[in-house]
């Protein structure tokens, strides 16, 4: 009942293979530092300054020439984001409107950099974990424009039976998912699909893809969306029906990236399992 962005996903295998030799050399001399921000600023440089491996590059050339995409979303997904402690989701780096093949290579070697971000580093000591022990995977999807989007959660946090929780906003979803935008609340029987509460109408601008190279824009909303809500009755029943499909299919309650496309099409961007909150 939904559509899925076409891509390939650089596996973390991909990763460690860019660690080995002198990138890991510097990675596990960097962990040594003991302070979070600088192992944060070594392990990222040697990252960033190490070769990517002929064979990985080669394999991501072939991917990225059968995608045929004029424009990518390059989304991390780290070995370590979903487990029994919590949840590191939002603390890695996103890319959207990528384009070109050598700015893709680029960008993945940023996001398997932000593994070891300055947030992150400080998240996994605090679970007496260390990134060497993490691996990161690269999702990279053709880029879909939404007219709104948003988070899904199938089960509502707060514990409400036959409740799920939509926040969405107008625009492209990316200020949800990492928490720099408040966007629309909706609760809705799970079963049904009735809107049951909500707050909305709280936005006056909306996310964007640049026009002009990588990248988003902020733009205000036109006259006749500012005030309204960014989903409709019929909308937050297509979710509904959405959350409850996918966990027949997986068997657990799931927090989903989704957004409706200017054909009023559903896309599913991502998903993943719910799991406690982290330790702040």
């Amino acid at each position: 009942g939904c559509r899925i962005p076409n891509g390939f996903v650089v596996t973390s295998a991909a990763y460690r293979l860019h660690l080995l030799g002198e990138t890991g050399e510097k990675l596990r001399l960097a962990v040594a530092e003991g302070d979070d921000n600088a192992i944060s600023r070594k392990a990222r440089a040697a990252l960033l300054s190490g070769d990517v491996p002929d064979e990985v590059k080669d394999a991501i050339r072939r991917a990225f020439d059968a995608l045929g995409a004029p424009r990518l979303a390059v989304r991390s997904s780290a070995t370590i984001e979903d487990g029994p402690l919590g949840s590191l989701a939002g603390l890695f780096d996103t890319y959207l409107g990528v384009t070109g093949f050598e700015e893709l290579l680029d960008r993945i070697r940023w996001a398997w950099a932000s593994l070891w971000n300055a947030r992150a580093v400080a998240a996994l000591t605090s679970m007496g974990l260390s990134p060497l022990h993490a691996g990161q995977a690269v999702i990279v999807q053709e880029m879909i424009e939404t007219r709104s989007a948003g988070v899904l959660f199938s089960r509502d946090p707060s514990g409400r039976a036959d409740t799920l929780l939509i926040n969405a906003t107008w625009g492209l979803g990316e200020g949800i998912s990492q928490g720099e935008v408040a966007g629309d609340l909706y609760w809705v029987r799970r079963s049904t699909g009735e809107l049951i509460a909500s707050e909305t109408g709280r936005a006056s601008h909306r996310i964007e893809l640049s026009p002009q190279g990588m990248g988003t824009v902020e733009v205000p909303l036109p006259p006749e969306q500012q005030g309204l809500p960014c989903l409709t009755a019929v909308e937050l029943a297509r979710v509904a029906a959405l959350a409850r499909s996918l966990e027949d299919v997986t068997g657990r309650a799931q927090d989903v990236e989704f957004g409706f496309d200017h054909e009023d099409g559903l896309v599913v961007f991502q998903m993943r399992r719910i799991v406690p909150r982290r330790p702040e």
